[in-house]
């Protein structure tokens, strides 16, 4: 595939000249993936036959995978398919075939999740959609048109609606859930989940809180972290057979539903020693 080629006119700037008369790729040099909006990055990987979606929901993910492209040059999608081919016999070819229907699926429910998002968005205000957008750290200070800040906010919507069964957990992110929420969460078996249980008066709990945040963002969609008021839940923390506070309980996915893998009481030393915990019993 060209590097280049006319499309038909869009509502965008050209990557190299940055002018919006022509809106075509014409031009004979490419600018860097920080250099383009999320429009552009997306464009562009679709251009080179890249899949982002259900796989990049940041702006810096667009640009990781967009900048990987660039420097891989044309024929990287060849090379890719014959790295397949060398798996070899009816194996590989399941395999293949397994591993694109799964992100075909993937795909299908990020597109519909983000069409929502966007209808959702498209309802607010700007002001509100920056106020949503700062609330879930999402940078908008570089985004002028409301329409660039309502695809922000969707993708965030559909990150969201994809990583979580209950809508309330984010990447990078660890949130307090209510019963329900976290019922429905632990029926949901895609991705593991690390969850703290602990109470609004308990010291070591306040100290944990910030291991919990740092590690979250550490982890980012590779795993959920979830957090329940024993409190608040009395009953659901009884069920979970929680003993002393905090307890960290680890849930390992099994596609359908989330098992018990490990917990520990207590605060597991500092945020090194809990991201090992998460490494060995979660595998992320």
């Amino acid at each position: 595939m060209p590097a280049y080629q006319a499309r038909p006119a869009l509502n965008i700037r050209c990557w190299a000249c940055r002018e919006p008369s022509r809106r075509t790729w014409m031009c004979s040099e490419e600018l860097a993936a920080t250099q383009m909006s999320v429009k552009e990055l997306k464009i562009a990987l679709d251009d080179r036959g890249v899949s982002w979606r259900g796989v990049c929901f940041e702006r810096t993910e667009l640009e990781a995978a967009l900048t990987r492209a660039q420097e891989a040059g044309p024929g990287s999608e060849a090379d890719d398919a014959g790295r397949q081919e060398d798996l070899g016999g009816e194996e590989g070819a399941s395999a293949s075939v397994k591993a694109a229907s799964t992100l075909a699926d993937e795909e299908a429910r990020y597109a519909a999740a983000y069409e929502a998002g966007l209808a959702r968005a498209s309802c607010l205000r700007v002001k509100e959609i920056r106020t949503e957008l700062a609330a879930r750290s999402i940078g908008w200070a570089t985004l002028f048109e409301k329409s660039e800040l309502a695809a922000t906010l969707a993708a965030a919507y559909a990150r969201a609606a994809l990583f979580s069964s209950s809508g309330a957990l984010e990447p990078g992110s660890a949130r307090s859930l209510n019963a329900e929420q976290l019922r429905q969460e632990m029926q949901d078996g895609r991705t593991p989940m690390l969850l703290d249980v602990y109470a609004t008066w308990c010291g070591p709990c306040k100290l944990l809180a910030p291991q919990l945040e740092q590690l979250a963002a550490e982890l980012g969609s590779s795993c959920r972290v979830a957090k329940l008021d024993s409190d608040a839940e009395p009953q659901l923390s009884t069920e979970l057979r929680v003993a002393g506070l905090p307890t960290l309980i680890f849930l390992r996915g099994d596609g359908s539903q989330l098992s018990e893998a490990f917990r520990v009481e207590g605060v597991p030393g500092n945020a090194a020693a809990l991201r090992q915990l998460v490494v060995q019993h979660l595998e992320v």
